[in-house]
């Protein structure tokens, strides 16, 4: 019997958003079935104890809903954090307001750790200092505008790039999962410059040979680091530099603003992102929805795109 079927009756003031949760999970190939709607129906149930009589959700309400399970196992107490996160940031995401979303490290069951989300400004510095070096300035463009891992970009074979349909190939990447990345015009005539500054066959990689990719990758970190230091983006609280891989995070974030700016459901958009990504699955990918909203004075706003960053015309000097 197909446990997806099974239908909770919910019953406090946010008895029909609880109801339209469930059918959106659903609906994105999640099995909701008795199991998991119970949890649910333990959050609608503690909404009515705590006599909740209009569509608010604030911190002490949160506090009181974690508080129930504070001496339970970590495990347990990550479960519960996830149900009201997942629900809050679902009504945020539709448009509710006084709705707190919890925080991330609220049970230290998991790393605090917050990813870096550059702004427009910062990354207008970084790449504008990063173009005396031509393999660096050619690979944060690919990990910010293509939203690549730095272990992709180092992979790139020549044959994995179609001039013609304005693609990469990103292959057996993390998870195992193959992808195709379209590319803006700006994005495919300066790879094209940068390849045509190197004499590569097509089963050559594209900014490393084989055996020193791995030297690749650490190049690439320690000549960012110079650039931070030289744009003065400040070290972060635990004394280190915001990190290379932050450029994806920043990736997904401002494409998240770019859909709420056209108008886009964030939640029903999430998908698309996820196997842009290359994503395990969706989960991964709502992790960016809290940065959309707690970190909105760092990202783009309505009538500042990442179109705005491109360097039309570039030209290679031979390293």
């Amino acid at each position: 019997m197909n446990d997806n079927i099974y239908i909770p009756n919910f019953k406090s003031i946010f008895k029909d958003e609880l109801f339209d949760f469930i059918m959106f999970k659903r609906s994105n190939g999640y099995k909701y079935g008795r199991r998991k709607c119970y949890n649910f129906i333990r959050l609608d149930t503690f909404f009515i104890h705590y006599k909740l009589d209009e569509k608010k959700i604030t911190n002490e309400c949160i506090d009181e809903w974690l508080k129930q399970f504070s001496s339970l196992s970590i495990n347990t107490k990550q479960l519960y954090y996830g149900v009201i996160h997942m629900f809050t940031e679902y009504l945020v995401c539709r448009n509710y307001t006084n709705i707190t979303i919890p925080s991330i490290n609220y049970f230290n069951g998991k790393s605090g750790f917050v990813p870096y989300i550059y702004t427009k400004k910062e990354l207008k510095d970084i790449f504008n200092e990063s173009k005396n070096n031509d393999t660096l300035y050619m690979t944060l463009h690919l990990l910010y505008h293509c939203g690549l891992r730095i272990s992709e970009v180092g992979n790139l074979k020549l044959s994995d790039f179609n001039i013609f349909n304005k693609t990469i190939i990103i292959r057996h990447s993390k998870n195992d999962v193959t992808r195709l990345i379209p590319l803006t015009d700006a994005i495919t005539s300066m790879l094209q410059n940068y390849i045509g500054s190197k004499n590569l066959n097509q089963n050559d990689y594209i900014f490393e040979c084989k055996n020193k990719r791995h030297t690749f990758q650490l190049k690439v970190r320690e000549n960012f680091h110079k650039v931070l230091e030289k744009t003065q983006i400040k070290k972060r609280e635990n004394d280190k530099w915001p990190r290379l891989h932050d450029l994806r995070h920043t990736f997904a974030v401002h494409a998240l603003e770019q859909m709420q700016d056209k108008g886009f459901d964030l939640y029903t958009s999430l998908p698309s992102l996820s196997i842009y990504l290359g994503h395990k699955s969706i989960v991964e990918t709502e992790y960016y929805l809290r940065f959309t909203s707690s970190y909105s004075n760092k990202v783009l706003t309505s009538n500042e795109y990442i179109d705005d960053l491109y360097i039309e015309k570039e030209t290679y000097k031979n390293e």
